[in-house]
């Protein structure tokens, strides 16, 4: 790596993710008051709490299939289920289905609150990601 140093750089470096919609719902999250969240369903999870309280503009749930034996997903920019909630944060369907799956924390029912933090690491990981790599395209300084 570069002879850089790390805190002036992380000093130049906008913060892209600090008004992100991801951390809109980090925030709505940790506030979020329900005791009927729950991440085994959309309609009572981060994503369909987040609906219901008209957290982002365009996000609904939808009936997807029979409207006898449908789910009830996210629906976003013409997206369902995890592609709309990748699409709505702009990350990889992976990362949505890490973050708001149930299969992906350690006891079957976390809290709004756990869902937050996880959120919060998430985009502390990605932006220590993004100072590493604007530190790696940093020319060297030329000799004096």
């Amino acid at each position: 790596m570069k002879n850089v140093m790390l805190p002036a750089l992380i000093e130049q470096k906008e913060k892209p993710m600090a008004n992100s919609n991801l951390n809109k719902l980090a925030n709505y999250l940790q506030g979020l008051n329900d005791p009927e969240f729950t991440l085994h369903g959309w309609p009572h999870c981060a994503i369909g709490c987040a609906v219901r309280d008209h957290v982002f503009a365009g996000l609904t749930l939808v009936v997807s299939g029979s409207p006898i034996a449908g789910l009830v997903v996210p629906h976003y920019d013409g997206l369902t289920a995890f592609d709309a909630v990748a699409q709505l944060f702009e990350i990889p369907r992976t990362d949505a289905v890490d973050l708001f799956s149930t299969v992906s924390y350690r006891h079957v029912q976390p809290t709004s609150k756990e869902v937050a933090d996880k959120i919060r690491r998430y985009l502390v990981a990605h932006q220590v990601k993004e100072i590493i790599a604007d530190a790696q395209r940093v020319p060297e300084p030329e000799p004096a």
